[in-house]
């Protein structure tokens, strides 16, 4: 039997213009992109009368993931100029993260740095940043 799982070659990060109707821009020549999604926390209820073991309730909010993100560095490329203006602005902008097949998600997020990185001697240079998602994603299906 064959696998139903997705393959993340060809997986497209893209951002969006606020514009009504919207329209998406491909980040060009990714690299990666962290993991879309997010994580509850627990308070601590623990009182004098708490016995046995500590009292944790689930938090009601989830906090969104920060996700690592890379390209390869193109000088003047305009879809890399929006993740730096992004940053430059701390603008709250539409993400959407892609498989190969248009299936992914949408969410708010915000580009929590953005730095070119000369490191490797005998490599690329890269353009790295984080993206910090800002609301529940979206399960989207978009025609590419």
């Amino acid at each position: 039997m064959a696998t139903a799982g997705r393959k993340t070659f060809k997986t497209q990060l893209r951002i969006g213009d606020g514009e009504s109707p919207e329209v998406f821009t491909k980040i060009d020549e990714l690299l990666s992109v962290g993991a879309v999604g997010g994580k509850k926390t627990l308070v601590n209820m623990s009182s004098h009368d708490t016995t046995d073991y500590e009292d944790y309730e689930v938090f009601d909010l989830s906090e969104g993931n920060e996700l690592p993100c890379s390209a390869i560095d193109i000088p003047d490329n305009v879809s890399q100029g929006l993740v730096r203006t992004a940053d430059a602005n701390a603008s709250k902008d539409n993400w959407q993260v892609l498989d190969r097949n248009g299936k992914g998600y949408q969410f708010i997020g915000v580009v929590m740095g953005a730095d070119t990185d000369y490191s490797d001697m005998k490599g690329k240079i890269l353009l790295n940043w984080n993206l910090k998602i800002c609301s529940r994603p979206v399960p989207v299906t978009v025609v590419l």
